[in-house]
């Protein structure tokens, strides 16, 4: 462990921020924007394994914080390394959003199925519906030629 990225753990866990210089600020904002991406990220990956989120927008909102956790990390000189971060934070059980920040990449495989699996039962309920709908009203509505009968089986 350096002792620069100690020193920022430090920093951010017992210090008095009206106190520090502006590099420990800039330091400070950095770690909290990183600790930030990555329990968003975390849930990001919950939301989209239940189904809650949309694919496309999962993979969206998950590919800007990934470029955006590249940038920060890049320029944040002390930066201890994502597992170091992720052990001094308690937050190494985030292992999905560890896998995303190092391949640089969403969990995102391209499918565009509706909206969780409440969309899917809903869409094909939805296509059933209308299909027995069109089908028992050209059997039970009147022939347009005489208005008193029905032509629904005697059966049915």
């Amino acid at each position: 462990v350096s002792t620069q990225s100690t020193w920022g753990f430090q920093l951010l866990m017992n210090s008095d921020p009206t106190k520090l210089s502006t590099e420990e600020k800039q330091l400070a904002e950095n770690f909290e924007t990183i600790y930030s991406i990555i329990r968003t990220i975390d849930t990001l990956e919950w939301t989209y394994s239940k189904g809650i989120i949309k694919p496309v927008d999962y993979h969206h909102e998950c590919e800007k914080l990934i470029k955006q956790y590249g940038v920060i990390e890049g320029n944040t000189e002390g930066f201890p390394g994502l597992e170091q971060f992720m052990n001094m934070y308690g937050i190494q059980s985030m292992k999905s959003a560890k896998k995303r920040l190092i391949d640089k990449k969403t969990g995102y495989s391209g499918e565009d199925k509706p909206f969780g699996i409440q969309g899917i039962v809903m869409d094909i309920t939805r296509t059933l519906l209308a299909a027995r709908d069109i089908f028992c009203l050209l059997y039970t509505s009147p022939s347009p030629r005489d208005l008193s009968t029905s032509r629904m089986p005697s059966s049915a």
